[in-house]
């Protein structure tokens, strides 16, 4: 028996903006095929006192963002804190905004005094881009009133990082870190300090570095090839998509890694936490596991001068998308070997930061190994 059944014809429904929505996903729910044809000005907001509310056109924004959880909880505190502010509203108030009624006189009560209110207002900003770029709101004045504070973005949202936006030459780079090491050395069991190396030279954030270990624990049980990759899951991917980011194994990385298979029995929160706890003592307010990604593209302009090295590499070795969304349809060289020698150079900078001369030496021989293989190759 067929239960298919086609309907067709046209049918005027007037909805709001909620109540479309609902019907589109009781309509999914049942696994129902159906097309549907607005016109524009009929699934305008603008008109509808009700999904003219934040609460409403957030959850559209997270629905068709399909955002993480905690990117999810971002957005709501940063929204909560700003409109809570300019409101005068406390708890849950707030949701009921009009985003009509957001005007470039309501936005500019908002006094940035401290980095975490550019912050805020960064966020909210992204949303509000998001609400124009759809139409539903007339003006992105967030964004106009944002254009002001530029240099107090610069200035105060940076991520402490040993100071290196003051370096003037890999001397004073190798100074800084070394120092770094050899005081958290001391704070620090031997597992937990190479793990923290091993932090350093990926130039990954800290999920992503667990990421990574665990990509290389599961995938090679022995010692790798020459070029051998995995891929991790970044901050750019999105939710239920498959790892999209390829990142280098040299063989001296595998053995690190290796030598501490039984260590990442640990939880990430505990071993995370141990090293924060370790270098706070000296360094707050200095350095942070992220900043980790900053030493590195400060320092490897000069650990890398001369060397042809495309400079789209550098940004891409910490997972930085520098190309436009066109671009990157038809541009897809993920320059993995550019990668690969950045690693080496960094590896051996930091290991000889890190008092680790024993591993300055196995990334030696692995260059002339990858040396050989590339050479063989062409």
């Amino acid at each position: 028996m067929n239960n298919n059944i086609t309907v067709r014809g046209e049918f005027r429904i007037e909805l709001s903006q909620s109540q479309f929505e609902e019907m589109v996903s009781f309509l999914k729910e049942k696994n129902i095929k159906f097309d549907v044809y607005l016109q524009q000005e009929k699934t305008s907001m603008k008109n509808s006192n009700e999904d003219n509310e934040l609460r409403y056109v957030l959850s559209m924004y997270f629905r068709e963002k399909s955002l993480k959880k905690k990117t999810k909880t971002q957005y709501q505190l940063a929204l909560k804190k700003v409109f809570s502010e300019l409101t005068r509203n406390s708890k849950e108030h707030w949701k009921y905004t009009r985003i009509s009624s957001v005007d470039y006189e309501f936005i500019s009560q908002w006094k940035i005094i401290k980095a975490r209110d550019l912050k805020y207002l960064i966020i909210v900003n992204t949303f509000f881009s998001w609400l124009k770029r759809k139409n539903l709101i007339a003006e992105n004045y967030v964004g106009k009133y944002l254009e002001n504070a530029r240099e107090i973005k610069f200035k105060t949202l940076s991520r402490p990082a040993l100071g290196c936006e003051e370096w003037i030459d890999e001397k004073q780079g190798y100074d800084k870190i070394s120092l770094f090491f050899s005081t958290v050395r001391k704070l620090l069991d031997k597992e937990y300090y190479v793990f923290l190396v091993l932090h350093f030279i990926l130039g990954t954030r800290i999920k992503e570095t667990f990421n990574y270990v665990n990509a290389v624990l599961e995938k090679y049980q022995k010692e790798p090839d020459v070029l051998s990759s995995v891929y991790i899951c970044t901050k750019n991917t999105k939710i239920g998509d498959p790892a999209d980011f390829r990142v280098p194994v040299p063989r001296f990385i595998y053995e690190i890694v290796e030598m501490n298979r039984s260590f990442y029995s640990h939880s990430n929160d505990f071993i995370s936490g141990v090293i924060r706890n370790a270098y706070l003592r000296n360094f707050r307010g200095v350095f942070c596991l992220h900043g980790s990604r900053a030493i590195f593209r400060t320092i490897i302009d000069f650990l890398a001068k001369g060397e042809s090295i495309n400079e789209s590499a550098k940004e891409m070795y910490i997972n930085h998308k520098t190309d436009s969304y066109v671009k990157s349809l038809y541009h897809r060289n993920d320059y993995f070997l550019d990668r690969l020698r950045l690693m080496c150079i960094y590896s051996k900078f930091i290991f000889q930061c890190a008092g680790m001369p024993e591993w300055v030496v196995k990334v030696d021989e692995y260059v002339v190994n990858i040396s050989e293989r590339v050479t063989t190759r062409n």
